[in-house]
């Protein structure tokens, strides 16, 4: 594996994103199956082509930039059953020689694929994350991104994040990059009757 990548997280090449996204999108759907009654929730389904749209347009702005792409979409750690994988996404705002204040490197989807671990998996995917946001860490630093964003954690993975030592800090976005979405329910909707399940940044164009 490339030198950049930290020790038990490897690069996600462009081939591995179809068999990673209909993994994610099965346990998505089985999770959105098992709605609490009288809740709607609704979910931008994460396939490969909602990745690959934002990675086509990272990879048009790379070119012209660099004269070539990134080759790891993401990075994946742990062992079958309890893997954690990142698919993330260049953005340039501006010239990284010039403007390049707001480059950032998003994570476009986190996925944690046992969402019910026992103690000792729990102490796993601790090591798993830390190692994928490492390498979240080092593919922005080798392509002279300032940062690396993730929206809309679940309540398991801030806990994964806050325990996995790695320095990060949080924000409720208020004035920009705010997902809306306008609901029509029978009675006209009420709040609190609808929740949208990762709202991330692969839903966002």
């Amino acid at each position: 594996m490339p030198g950049s990548m930290p020790t038990h997280a490897y690069q996600i090449l462009a081939e591995d994103l179809p068999q990673l996204c209909q993994t994610d999108e099965a346990i998505s759907r089985k999770s959105m199956a098992s709605s609490p009654p009288g809740k709607i929730r609704i979910m931008i389904v994460p396939d490969v082509d909602h990745m690959q749209w934002h990675i086509s347009k990272e990879e048009f702005a790379c070119q012209k930039i660099f004269g070539n792409v990134p080759e790891a979409k993401g990075a994946i750690a742990g062992e079958y059953g309890c893997r954690i994988w990142a698919v993330w996404a260049h953005r340039y705002y501006g010239h990284p020689d010039s403007a390049p204040q707001n480059n950032t490197l998003y994570v476009l989807r986190l996925v944690v694929e046992n969402q019910r671990p026992t103690p000792e998996q729990l102490v796993s995917q601790i090591k798993n994350m830390k190692a994928v946001l490492q390498a979240a860490q080092a593919e922005a630093t080798e392509w002279d991104l300032q940062c690396v964003k993730l929206w809309h954690p679940t309540p398991l993975v801030q806990q994964l994040v806050e325990r996995s030592g790695v320095e990060y800090r949080s924000v409720e976005r208020e004035e920009d990059s705010i997902a809306s979405l306008r609901w029509f329910g029978d009675d006209g909707g009420k709040e609190g009757d609808l929740e949208w399940v990762a709202s991330e940044k692969y839903a966002w164009v």
